[in-house]
Parts: structure tokens; C-alpha cells; sequence
């Protein structure tokens, strides 16, 4: 009678290191697994701040019907595969870069445009409100958890950079080379994994990236100063396989619905805080200078860039895309939540 009863209470025991928290009486065939395909690194604030809490949760209120594995650094599909990987089926659920893909994303392509976002609470809600108005085309083949941005995309150099003269002939490291272009720098591209010994090296002067790469890649070590523009961000997607999802029992569906609309605060509040965080531990451990431009500098640098939007829009409607009525829906929600 001992033996069994320590048979049962080690597999009891195995139940909840396998599969977690587990309702009482739910067998080991009765939960869905799914696996989560990231390229990012586990150490990285889109991982351990968004990704891995979004699936605890998840498990968390289907009471253990649900379990989740994650797969970061690209151990499952790579940054550039992310979202193919969930519509063929590799990956069950993944997150990533609509840039990673050119053309694939016409219509979420408008969040690289200089729009002049202040934070990343406000762009990811704006971002998830447009698309639940449109629900482009381009991301019917998945089912879409949630949409969120990075905080705004600022500029850390070897030099100083406090006007357009300073900035005319720069090397800048981007993803986003037709605003560094009009602004007169050379843009640059590069994956961050490389961009640490390119400035250390000087084979490029400043980087343009959300601020917690300052401390996350370290690049805060090789450079001197930061300036602050607001410009651009960039913007990421949380999908999943469409034969998954519509496997799904309805409330687990539910559920899977109410905790991202949940995680669209928690996403942006996230990259927020990250970025506050990166930017002092930049100033206090690395004496990075920080350089606020002038309101009269900075429309300077929006009157070279803004072109870039109505070019965009033409773009679109020549693709017979939606592209004014999209931007201007962006646009009134950031005039509607920027304060």
C-alpha cells in the first residue's frame, strides 16, 4: 500500500513539473501543448517581460489545460522565418518583426514612417486598434493574438549630433534607411548581434534603435552621446498557426483572446519601462551625454522626412491598398492618445 501510494504521489509530482499548475483530475492527454517560436534571446525584455509571462498566464487560466513550450533564440524558426513558419505550420504560435519581411506587410509598413509616436503604450494601442478596424489582408493567414511596438527609436553616436549639419555624411547603423537618407546620413545595415564592434571599431558612428539596446547589446560602452528625435519605431506581431487555432475548444479561445488584449498594456508598458531603465544605466554607468534638440531643430528634421509619408500613401493606392485612410486613422488615434 506505501508503494503505490509513492508511485501516485511521484507522478503527481512528475504532472506539475511536466505540465505545471494542472486541474485536479485533468490527465496528461487532455492537454494541448503548443510550442512558441522567438528568435530573441531569453535575457532579452521582449522574451522574460512579454513573451514567456503572455504564455504563464495562458496556462495559468485554462488550469493547466494548456501548456506552452517556449523556443527562444531562433531554435525553432529564424527572425526572417517568424511569421512563414506559423502559417506552414513549423511554429504553433511566434512572435517577430514585420520588417524582417519586406513587402510582405504593406499596411503595417506605415509604423516605420516618421510619425512621431512618443511611447510604446500609445503606439501599441494605436496599432491594435487600427488593425482591428482594417484587419489587413496581409495577416489573414494567421490568427492574430496581438500586435505591440518597441519605445521610440532614438540615435546614439561617437560624435555628437545636435542638428542636420552634424548629421550629413554619418554613418547610421538602421533598419529604416529612406528616413537616415533624407535626413542626410548614410544608412547602414546591420543586425545588432554586430552592431557593438562596428562602433567600437568606427565602421559606423551611431546606431538608431529603441533604448534598451544601450544596455541589452551593450552598445552604451562604445559610444559617447544620445539624441532624443521620437521620429519612427518599429513594430512586431504575436500570431498563430490558423489549424490551431480553430482546433481549439471555444473557451480556451476566450481565454487566448482575453489575455492579449490584457498583454497589449503589458507589452507597451514594458518596452516603456525598459527603456527608461537602459537610458540611466547609460547615463549613470557609461556618462552618456544626452542631447535634446531644439523644437525649431527637430520640425527642421520632420520637414525632410514627412515627405516620406505622403510617398507611402501614393504607394499604396497604386497597390489599390486602403494607404490613406490607414495612416489617417493612425494619425487620429496618436492625436487622440497623445497628451
Amino acid at each position: 500500500m506505501k508503494i503505490k501510494m509513492l508511485l501516485v504521489l511521484l507522478a503527481t509530482m512528475l504532472a506539475i513539473i511536466a505540465f505545471g499548475e494542472v486541474t485536479p483530475g485533468l490527465e496528461a492527454s487532455q492537454v494541448i501543448k503548443l510550442n512558441y517560436a522567438s528568435f530573441l534571446p531569453p535575457s532579452h525584455v521582449w522574451f522574460y517581460d512579454i513573451c514567456k509571462p503572455w504564455a504563464k498566464e495562458i496556462e495559468k487560466q485554462t488550469g493547466g489545460r494548456v501548456k506552452i513550450t517556449l523556443y527562444p533564440g531562433g531554435t525553432l524558426v529564424g527572425a526572417r522565418e517568424t511569421y512563414s513558419g506559423v502559417v506552414e505550420g513549423i511554429a504553433d504560435i511566434a512572435t517577430g518583426v514585420f520588417d524582417y519581411t519586406p513587402g510582405r506587410f504593406p499596411l503595417m509598413a506605415a509604423f516605420d514612417l516618421p510619425l512621431g509616436f512618443n511611447s510604446s503604450k500609445v503606439g501599441t494601442r494605436i496599432l491594435n486598434e487600427a488593425y482591428e478596424k482594417f484587419k489587413p489582408k496581409e495577416l489573414s493567414d494567421t490568427k492574430v493574438l496581438y500586435l505591440h511596438v518597441c519605445s521610440p527609436k532614438h540615435v546614439w553616436s561617437k560624435v555628437p549630433i545636435r542638428n542636420l549639419k552634424d548629421l550629413k555624411g554619418l554613418e547610421i547603423r538602421t533598419s529604416v534607411p529612406n528616413i537616415w537618407k533624407a535626413l542626410g546620413a548614410v544608412p547602414v545595415a546591420a543586425p545588432q548581434g554586430r552592431v557593438y564592434e562596428m562602433l567600437a571599431k568606427g565602421i559606423v558612428k551611431g546606431n538608431s534603435v529603441s533604448l534598451d539596446c544601450l544596455k541589452g547589446f551593450k552598445q552604451a560602452e562604445v559610444v559617447d552621446y544620445i539624441t532624443l528625435t521620437n521620429l519612427y519605431l518599429t513594430n512586431f506581431f504575436v500570431v498563430m498557426n490558423l489549424k490551431k487555432w480553430n482546433a481549439l475548444p471555444s473557451d480556451i479561445q476566450k481565454i487566448f483572446n482575453e489575455v492579449s488584449k490584457k498583454w497589449v498594456t503589458v507589452a507597451g508598458g514594458a518596452w516603456d519601462g525598459c527603456a527608461y531603465e537602459s537610458l540611466g544605466w547609460a547615463i549613470m554607468e557609461h556618462k552618456l551625454k544626452v542631447i535634446h534638440l531644439s523644437s525649431e531643430e527637430l520640425a527642421t528634421w520632420h520637414k525632410r522626412v514627412n515627405p516620406l509619408i505622403g510617398e507611402y500613401i501614393k504607394k499604396m493606392e497604386a497597390k489599390g491598398l486602403p494607404g490613406r485612410e490607414w495612416v489617417d486613422e493612425i494619425l487620429r488615434l496618436k492625436k487622440k492618445y497623445t497628451k
